[in-house]
């Protein structure tokens, strides 16, 4: 059955004038159809989406779809676009398909598919493509990849049935470009044959597994277990450790480092098949980073002889450790070229690992190392090694374990060379020199300590002749008074002429005391002279020696200079002074617990408890706890207790007080262990949060207004963050086609983007910085694989205290399709328009925004856009242009005005006369009129003759002197001129 146009028209005229709708029966009466037929109708209409059908139980009732019209996007499609009708008719190809057939518009449409350009081009997979289209024709849909490439391009394919608005059947092709994707897929198959060679013949023992059960072993995984891969994989790892225990706790080790830092490293031991124990270094990490629970790659290396040979070097250097005991130097290795190593317990203890950790600590140096210092290292150690230098020396800062970075100085020699005379281990000392970089701790060692450490100190040596009071220094003495580190011998010194006068007194009195057996040794700090003329202020301590073959006594000591620590003395007063003021100054509540009681609280304390300075220092351990809310007492107590007793505690707490004068306020504190007047302490600060707290309540009840508005729109709304989907409303879930949204959070945003919309939305994203997002079009991927069209706009914010993406979207997949129906049905009347005979003038605002090519014909022009923007009365003859706006004014407010005779003036200035009639309506939102007018010249002077004919005929009739009348055809007299009246 051939639909006919007339009848659409008819069937949509009528349901325009029922919006409410109308059901079959009803709209028969209307339109001169049987049921059967307006079905057949409806059917059509509903399918291009031009009229919706809702149901009242039974019933259907039918309305007119009323949708916003968009662009098309096929001509801007990735893919190559082509719609064909019955016998293979093209009636559409987009540019991308032009281009690739280096055919233009014209050389394809209305035409045969096979006497065009596409047969030849397709010329290798034709036959099969023809097929498929006929098919296609038949309502058969097929997707696909071309079973051969096409100039070098490889295609997949797919085809679909359509059916345009007045129920033709065609089908759409699309060509997707999928040579690059081809060639990715080759890369990555061979990407995978190399990596599964690396992984078959590695020295290093590989496994993958998950939720440690083996999925994969490598050959040496085998070796060193001593299992065959069928008796691994499909097993759990627990066959490998000898308890539960172990095994256990392995694997929460491995798990936790992975969550911190991405990758694992520890030891264990492992029992092979055969029960021996090994050493192992085992190695993890997550094969998805975002996903821990999909699999983990273990990488094993036996160690066991390592260790072995370890065991043997300790033991062969107990004895040195012995001689180390009683020093501040720990003992180190080091690998040559790797720089790796190790440290024993004192080492160990310099950068601040537990004293009572057993065995050696591995060490990665250029880690440890800071990371300024590590070239100066690594020269000093070039030095050694190829002879510079006959020992390894150098001073450098490392890592300590609370973070921070200490000072060492490190000495050591080649240990071990290879078979052709290579370095391969150097061994040495360490010493921490963190306090003599710093001058002030350098100061309280001992003579002994500073004796030992002398030759890698700051210290200069110095002797004085008790007789003359002169004496010399060394070079490291010479470089604290500012000589050259280069100059040779030592410096000759009158060390009372050096001397601050204010402070020579002093220095000669603890020398006489010295010298009369009054003290053991003589010490003073004091300043002296520098040799740029600055005071410096110095420590020196000596001691008399025995008596020289030629009588002369003399004093050996040490000198130090301390100006930077006196002047950081001096600064640390001046900051003390400042701290006590902006702790006294502070908002936030300080207190100092020792045994549960206050000792000390500042001002911002007193204010938050309520209680007077006195009040609050007199209460006690439990008075303190009972100004803890009842609901948080036990919590805050175990925290208190454990403070105590230095477990460990959580820093930061939150909890209710209760204030003397019985209100309850909310506060934060953070607590810490300190030393307070020689005894341990707790310090706490206090922050009241009260209006925070009574914020969050009120943000959480609004936030549960809005998920109830949220769940309940008809439109869908997500969140997602790092193109993770973290939430999705019950809308969105129904518009995507899945059951509920945990089939949905957690997947990333791409998987439910249509692949050509893909790049776009990446780019969106990047660039999404601020404010809301303009509303675009898009294409999602329901569950079913159907493609849905959606309007989309975001805005970016703040989701669970991290940047996320709020997105909004609507399914308009039915709106989409009405669209394109309504451009269709836009073309088509445009068309009628432009051949139209009759001239057709559309203004706005008095502007001219329309006119077809019959006004341009019949104003004597050759393009019609010449009138664009003109004003319409420009065209009208002055005389007629009052009566224009008259008519105007009436088709703006939509009453009907009839045809009106006018004159319009033409390109040449000539005049033409016409009859038009206007017609309100609306364009892009605002109040036009659409003019349509007809050219009456021709019948204007036709008219014009007829009257200037009969004028003449009167004017002899007049003048004659015989009797001259005319009747009419009902026989009546309808003239007589003036002689026959006489």
């Amino acid at each position: 059955m051939v639909l006919s146009s007339e009848v659409t028209a008819q069937i949509k005229e009528v349901l325009e004038k029922h919006p409410e709708g109308l059901s079959i029966t009803d709209l028969v009466k209307s339109v001169d159809i049987n049921r059967n037929t307006a079905g057949r109708y409806l059917e059509n209409l509903l399918l291009s989406g031009q009229v919706e059908m809702r149901r009242f139980g039974m019933a259907k009732m039918y309305t007119l779809a009323k949708r916003l019209p968009v662009s098309s996007v096929l001509s801007i499609s990735s893919e190559l676009v082509m719609q064909l009708v019955h016998h293979q008719r093209i009636i559409y190809a987009n540019d991308k398909l032009l281009t690739f057939l280096g055919a233009s518009a014209k050389d394809l449409f209305g035409k045969n598919l096979e006497f065009t350009q596409f047969a030849v081009v397709f010329e290798d997979v034709y036959p099969e493509l023809l097929d498929r289209f006929r098919r296609g024709l038949k309502g058969e849909e097929w997707h696909g990849e071309l079973s051969r490439p096409v100039q070098g391009r490889s295609f997949f394919c797919r085809v679909a049935p359509t059916v345009s608005n007045e129920g033709t059947k065609g089908v759409s092709v699309l060509l997707e470009d999928i040579t690059d994707q081809k060639r990715d897929e080759v890369r990555i198959r061979e990407s995978e044959a190399r990596l599964r060679s690396i992984f078959t013949v590695s020295p290093v023992g590989i496994a993958m597994a998950a939720n440690r059960i083996f999925l994969e072993v490598n050959d040496r995984f085998c070796q060193i277990t001593g299992y065959s891969p069928a008796e691994l994989v499909g097993k759990s790892a627990r066959i490998l450790y000898a308890s539960d225990e172990v095994f256990e706790e392995i694997g929460t080790t491995y798990m936790r480092q992975i969550r911190e830092r991405g990758s694992s490293s520890t030891e264990t031991q492992w029992v092979r098949k055969d029960g021996t124990v090994i050493d192992i270094n085992l190695g993890a990490t997550a094969l998805d980073p975002a996903n821990i629970s999909g699999g983990i790659t273990f990488t094993a290396l036996d160690v066991t002889e390592s260790r072995r040979a370890e065991k043997a070097l300790r033991e062969s250097e107990a004895n040195l450790q012995l001689a180390l005991d009683g020093s501040e130097m720990g003992m180190w290795e080091i690998e040559i070229p790797s720089m790796k190593g190790s440290i024993d317990e004192r080492a160990a203890a310099i950068l601040g690992y537990q004293k009572s950790d057993i065995g050696s600590y591995r060490a990665d140096w250029d880690t440890l190392s800071h990371p300024d210092d590590v070239p100066f290292i690594h020269q000093r150690l070039i030095d050694h090694l190829e002879g510079r230098a006959s020992i390894f020396e150098s001073e450098h800062r490392m890592r300590h374990t609370s973070g921070r970075w200490i000072w060492v100085v490190g000495r050591g020699k080649i240990t071990r060379r290879s078979n052709d005379g290579l370095c391969t281990r150097i061994s040495g000392t360490m010493q921490d020199i963190t306090e003599r970089k710093r001058a002030e701790r350098a100061l309280r060692e001992s003579e002994a300590k500073l004796q030992l450490s002398l030759a890698g100190s700051e210290m200069g040596m110095w002797e004085i002749d008790i007789s003359t009071g002169k004496g010399s220094g060394d070079e490291r003495c010479s470089a604290i008074f500012g000589y050259r580190k280069g100059d040779e011998g030592r410096m000759d010194m009158d060390w009372e002429a050096l001397t601050h006068p204010d402070d020579l007194p002093l220095v000669q009195k603890r020398l006489a005391d010295h010298l009369s057996g009054r003290t053991p040794m003589y010490e003073s700090e004091h300043r002296m002279r520098h040799s740029n003329g600055k005071w410096i202020w110095i420590i020196g301590r000596g001691r008399v020696t025995p008596s020289r073959s030629d009588g002369t006594r003399r004093i050996l000591g040490t000198m130090l200079d301390v100006t930077a620590h006196r002047q950081a003395e001096q600064a640390l007063r001046e900051s003390e002074q400042k701290y006590r003021y902006l702790v006294e100054q502070s908002l936030q509540g300080l207190t100092i617990l020792q045994n549960g009681r206050p000792v000390f609280a500042n001002s911002a304390m007193l204010d938050i408890s309520g209680y007077s300075h006195e009040e609050y220092l007199a209460l006690s351990a439990g008075e303190m706890i009972a100004t803890v809310h009842p609901d948080d007492r036990s919590t805050i107590a175990k925290v208190m207790a454990d403070r105590l007793k230095g477990k460990k505690f959580a820093a930061e707490n939150e909890f209710r007080i209760q204030r003397k004068d019985g209100e309850i306020r909310w506060v934060l504190t953070h607590g810490s262990l300190i030393s307070y007047r020689g005894t341990p302490a707790v310090q706490i600060t206090y922050f009241d949060i009260t209006d925070r707290k009574q914020a969050e309540q009120a943000l959480f009840e609004s936030e549960e207004k809005f998920r109830s508005i949220v769940d309940t729109t008809v439109s869908g709304i997500g969140i997602h963050q790092e193109g993770i989907i973290r939430y999705i409303n019950p809308a969105g879930v129904r518009i995507l086609g899945y059951a509920g949204p945990e089939e949905i959070v957690g997947r990333q945003v791409m998987d439910f983007v249509a692949w050509q919309f893909r790049e776009e939305v990446l780019e969106r994203m990047d660039t999404l910085s601020g404010g809301m997002a303009p509303v675009d079009f898009e294409q999602f991927v329901r569950k079913d694989g159907i493609l849905v069209d959606v309007e989309v706009t975001g805005a970016p914010f703040r989701y669970n205290e991290k940047p996320a993406v709020l997105v909004v979207f609507s399914d308009i997949t039915k709106r989409k399709l009405a669209e394109d129906a309504l451009k269709e049905s836009e073309d088509r009347y445009r068309k009628l328009v432009e051949i139209s005979p009759n001239a057709v003038l559309l203004h706005r605002d008095g502007k001219v925004i329309y006119a077809n090519r019959a006004l341009a014909r019949i104003l004597g022009t050759e393009d019609a856009d010449d009138f664009l923007g003109k004003n319409v009365l420009d065209l009208i003859h002055p005389a007629d242009r009052e009566a224009i706006r008259t008519n105007i004014a009436q088709d703006l407010t939509g009453a009907p005005t009839p045809f009106m005779e006018l004159r319009m003036i033409r390109a040449d200035g000539s005049l033409v006369f016409v009859e038009g009639r206007g017609v309100g309506t609306t364009i892009d939102g605002k109040p036009a009129v659409l003019v349509a007018i007809n050219d009456i010249t021709g019948r204007y002077r036709a008219v014009q003759a007829l009257k200037e004919s009969e004028e003449r005929y009167r004017n002899l009739a007049e003048a004659s002197q015989d009797i001259i009348f005319l009747i009419g055809r009902d026989d009546r007299v309808e003239y007589v001129n003036s002689y026959a009246a006489a």
